[in-house]
């Protein structure tokens, strides 16, 4: 398997985790976040593992690091905050 394949997997995989986390509004939102950046071309081998990274949080924590309730682990994840916030004060 190449590494466009793997990532393709992964990319996949990272879509279907976005859309299927419990709470249908999330799961909207999340969904469309995760697209916009693989769509956009911007899901390098970095970024593909910081997105998984964050998706294997739960719930309650996704929602209190969106909030500022909780901090972020890494500046990688703190950028993908921000960029979720962005994504959420645009749609």
């Amino acid at each position: 398997m190449t590494t466009d394949d793997t990532n393709a997997v992964r990319c996949k995989r990272l879509f279907y985790r976005a859309t299927r986390r419990g709470m249908r509004e999330l799961d909207t939102t999340y969904g469309a976040w995760v697209a916009s950046i693989l769509t956009e071309g911007v899901a390098d081998e970095a970024r593909l593992t910081a997105l998984e990274a964050l998706f294997e949080r739960s719930e309650p924590e996704l929602l209190d690091l969106l909030h500022g309730r909780l901090a972020p682990q890494s500046e990688e994840e703190t950028c993908l905050l921000r960029a979720l916030r962005t994504f959420l004060q645009t749609r």
